[in-house]
């Protein structure tokens, strides 16, 4: 079920149809028109009350109606003025995400060097690695290529998801092409989730 949960971003709420919509904060007009392809669920044909809606050939669906079929809560809280999406537990759906699934070894964690080098916290206390890990473990101890890829200023404003400073990425013969892109950064350095590191890097590597 948590593979769905990335459909809700930049989800509409309510019925669209062929329209021009207005979002007063960025003051941008969009265009809206209603999507001829079906919508499934685990090879299921979803059907909704509210059309299906493209914008710049993206999909936006009815997010009230997706939940129901994901089995996801969504509310309006009219108080904090503001959409709340819900786990199947009655928990926000961003209180529900991992954190330090993974936690560097006690070995490496005790290592003067790597410290503010290689591992880093943010304020709630989940582990980051850098740039520079990645760069010596996969570089040095699995010898592969590594290529930087740095974007400019006016590329990282034009992005519209997640921000993403630079992409490193790692080619060895015979091996699959390894790509990493730093959305975050903290104490001004660019980092990846441990988790992340752990979960999807590794296991490419191995």
């Amino acid at each position: 079920m948590k593979k769905y949960k990335q459909l809700f971003i930049g989800v509409l709420i309510g019925a669209l149809a062929t329209a021009t919509i207005t979002f007063a904060d960025e003051i941008q007009t969009y265009i809206a028109e209603k999507a001829g392809f079906p919508i499934t669920v685990d090879g299921r044909v979803v059907e909704f009350d509210a059309p299906v809606v493209t914008i710049n050939e993206r999909a936006y669906l009815p997010l009230r109606a997706m939940g129901e079929v994901l089995g996801i809560k969504v509310d309006w809280n009219d108080k904090k003025q503001q959409v709340e999406i819900l786990s199947k537990d009655g928990e926000s759906v961003s209180d529900t995400q991992p954190i330090n699934k993974h936690i560097p070894s006690d070995e490496d964690l005790s290592k003067e060097e790597f410290r503010g080098q290689y591992f880093l916290q943010d304020k709630d206390g989940v582990y980051y690695i850098t740039a520079k890990f990645l760069d010596k473990k996969i570089t040095i101890e699995e010898k592969y290529d590594t290529q930087y890829i740095y974007y400019s200023a006016e590329d990282i404003e034009k992005q519209t998801t997640e921000k993403v400073f630079f992409t490193m990425v790692f080619t060895k013969t015979g091996c699959p092409k390894i790509v990493v892109d730093f959305p975050k950064e903290i104490m001004g350095g660019a980092v990846i989730p441990y988790d992340y590191y752990v979960d999807e890097i590794l296991p490419q590597i191995r």
